[in-house]
């Protein structure tokens, strides 16, 4: 009984760990995009949001079967609970994600300076977002206590760029450039929100590990 238990929960820990790893893909991609714009990423990263919510389906099944059928305990119950909860929030990550693509395939930044901003902030997404899958993958506390932390470096990020182009907005007199900029700060909250998600997976980490939970 023990092990077919151990294989279950080992399968939901897996099937965690490839939406991670399909997360991590997309972001990549999407940087790619910021980069060498092409208005094709959609036709990649479209599929692969699906394969994270066919997963999370997969997972949440399985949840709940082991806490219906088996009624684990202690820390077993801590890892399907908070695995209930990092499941939600990468297919949230995945979702943040296929909005950013969907608003690349309509925008392009047209001045260095929006440019940039918006490359420095999905910079330190990425890193908030590995921070977190590595934290996991690793069990390691630390490495998530320093990804809920990073979060603060990736919100400074945000204000600075929000605060920057309501500045030029208020300047600007082209409505098509309004708009623009209006399009850019919807991308960048969808990258804040990513960090926010990263770092709630990060918290349910600690939890797991723990058996404390962080305030968010």
């Amino acid at each position: 009984m023990r092990e077919r238990f151990d294989h279950q929960l080992e399968k939901m820990h897996s099937e965690l760990v490839e939406m991670m790893a399909i997360s991590e893909k997309m972001m990549s991609l999407t940087l790619l995009e910021l980069k060498n714009p092409s208005n094709h990423t959609m036709i990649e990263v479209g599929p692969l949001y699906e394969t994270i919510e066919e997963l999370k389906k997969k997972v949440e099944a399985r949840c709940l079967k082991l806490l219906l059928q088996q009624q684990p305990v202690a820390r077993d119950l801590r890892r399907i609970s908070s695995t209930l909860e990092m499941i939600t929030d990468f297919d949230r990550i995945g979702e943040q994600i296929l909005n950013i693509n969907g608003m690349l395939d309509k925008t392009t930044p047209s001045d260095s300076f929006a440019y940039t901003s918006l490359f420095d902030l999905t910079q330190v997404t990425q890193k908030a977002l590995t921070l977190s899958v590595q934290a996991y993958i690793r069990e390691d506390v630390a490495m998530a206590e320093e990804m809920v932390a990073y979060d603060d470096v990736v919100d400074r990020a945000f204000k600075t760029m929000k605060k920057s182009l309501i500045k030029t907005m208020k300047l600007e007199d082209d409505e098509t450039k309004e708009e623009e900029i209006l399009d850019l700060l919807l991308i960048a909250k969808y990258f804040e929100k990513i960090a926010d998600h990263s770092a709630n997976a990060a918290r349910w980490l600690i939890f797991l590990v723990t058996g404390e939970r962080e305030g968010t």
